[in-house]
């Protein structure tokens, strides 16, 4: 290994033998070859440590740390801790990555020292239709540039989380930046904000150019904190109220206040929709008058505008307009009916929608 290491790529590991050999094979096949990959096993109890020692064996870049257990946070702080690359990447041991995923972003900052952060896209498998950046011109932006964006993507994972960012270590620590140990849930989200705010220059990298595949496993982080038990939901509840503070701040220094509100509140919209026509408790009826209720919210009008001006792709958000403009619920409720008949039923029916141009709409 040269004595100069480029990139430091730190994996957090809990119970992952399922997943871990394929990400690490990832690494190893990276055409990009100056790194290093920091293993935090943060107390697994699985057969996770002895795959991760027999790759440690296997290729001299792979350091393994065992730990007792005490969340990803704290894995990824010790990792930032012991790592020696000029540049950091964030990974999770249960995604994966092409073999050029290093490559993309290191040849973007390798002649650009200047560039504080890359942000890169991604898939999601399966097909979620998230926001993968494509109402940015790839290249570089200025931090307010970056926030009008992020604004209309407030909680997307394209800016939330850290698994498709190149970040600087010296910027890391130069301006003393951590994960919140305290926090079980949008830690990376929070630990962005602090990032983004000492930022000056951000690069965007292609839609062609994908860094990272986002797999949804049953046993994935997000999903288990979807399915908490209620008693635990104050938690997750006080976590969100936290999130919202600290991302009006970031708003608010950005002169975008008067549009985060709303923006923030209404920004699962289309997940919301389909939960109403998906519920089979209910009739039509109670689904079209559920409906009317959440799409005649104060600002869901102004929201509505806001969304359909930025997302001129999306037919969904014109059609929502109008919808709104002339009161027509019981046509929403039926194209909502129908789309969530589609997407749990029929394969066939659902390429003959995307062969329309029907997509999801951008929601996340």
């Amino acid at each position: 290994m040269k004595c100069k290491i480029d990139v430091s790529v730190i994996i957090p590991v809990y119970n992952s033998e399922k997943y871990i050999a394929d990400i690490l094979d990832d690494l190893i096949k990276q055409t990009y070859e100056n790194f290093e990959v920091i293993v935090i096993n943060d107390g697994s109890q699985d057969g996770s440590q002895k795959i991760l020692e027999e790759y440690e064996k296997k290729d001299d870049r792979i350091r393994v740390l065992e730990v007792m257990n005490a969340g990803v946070s704290k894995a990824r702080n010790l990792g930032i801790s012991i790592a020696k690359g000029e540049y950091i990447r964030f990974i999770d041991a249960d995604d994966r990555i092409n073999e050029d995923s290093l490559k993309y972003m290191m040849d973007i900052v390798k002649d650009n020292p200047t560039i504080d952060i890359v942000i890169g896209t991604f898939r999601s498998i399966p097909e979620m239709n998230y926001y993968y950046g494509e109402y940015l011109k790839p290249g570089k932006h200025t931090l307010e540039e970056i926030s009008v964006d992020f604004l209309h993507n407030v909680k997307s994972f394209y800016y939330g989380v850290v698994w498709n960012k190149l970040y600087k270590r010296s910027f890391i620590s130069k301006h003393n930046l951590l994960f919140d140990e305290n926090l079980i849930w949008c830690e990376d989200f929070i630990f962005n904000l602090q990032y983004f705010n000492c930022c000056e220059c951000f690069y965007t990298l292609p839609l062609d150019k994908i860094v990272y595949d986002y797999i949804q496993h049953e046993g994935s982080a997000t999903k288990s904190i979807q399915s908490m038990p209620d008693e635990k939901s104050h938690v997750i509840e006080k976590i969100n109220l936290y999130r919202e503070k600290e991302a009006k701040k970031f708003f608010d220094r950005a002169g975008l206040s008067d549009v985060f509100e709303i923006e923030w509140k209404y920004s699962f919209l289309f997940l919301e929709l389909m939960a109403i026509a998906k519920n089979q408790k209910i009739n039509f009826k109670g689904k079209k008058d559920k409906t009317k209720e959440l799409l005649t919210k104060a600002g869901m009008h102004e929201y509505i505008k806001l969304k359909k001006n930025y997302l001129k792709k999306e037919p969904f958000y014109h059609f929502t307009y109008q919808v709104i403009e002339k009161e027509r619920y019981t046509l929403m409720t039926l194209y909502l009916c129908i789309y969530a008949w589609m997407s749990k039923n029929t394969n066939v029916l659902k390429w003959v929608w995307k062969k329309l141009g029907g997509r999801r709409p951008k929601v996340l």
